[in-house]
């Protein structure tokens, strides 16, 4: 199956350039396009409590991340994305705009119980395209 626009969703952990690096070469390998995205959630202004400055400090942090990231593995500025909001919502708020056919993200175990983690539970059952889940914690090296 090819792919016309793959995304990969990435939360900027301590696992992500491996992850994005996963997920750029399966692009290279089924799509003719690849995004990165990150959101920087809404409830990250109620942790600057009402500090615009402390806010955009975070906000620039995260990109600086992204572009860090996207820099050593060859990803155009035209290819990132750092857009703020709800998660799960701007994720395939994203993807429909963009016409994205296949989301990548991490799974995000916490406990057994708790396969995904809930913006990924979500954007496993409201997704309108592909959705392929990294396990996050085989895929450390």
């Amino acid at each position: 199956m090819q792919y016309r626009h793959i995304l990969f969703a990435t939360d900027i952990d301590d696992g992500s350039l491996h992850n994005v690096r996963k997920a750029l070469d399966l692009s290279r390998a089924l799509s003719d396009k690849f995004s990165l995205l990150h959101v920087a959630p809404d409830s990250i202004s109620d942790l600057a409590m009402g500090s615009a400055k402390l806010y955009e400090e975070i906000l620039d942090t995260s990109k600086a991340e992204i572009m860090k990231i996207a820099k050593a593995l060859g990803i155009p500025k035209s290819d990132q994305y750092v857009i703020e909001g709800s998660p799960k919502e701007v994720i395939l708020m994203f993807a429909e705009k963009a016409n994205i056919d296949l989301i990548i993200l991490n799974s995000h175990r916490h406990n057994w119980l708790e396969m995904l983690g809930a913006t990924t539970n979500y954007v496993v059952n409201k997704a309108q395209c592909d959705v392929l889940i990294i396990d996050n914690d085989k895929n450390q090296k």
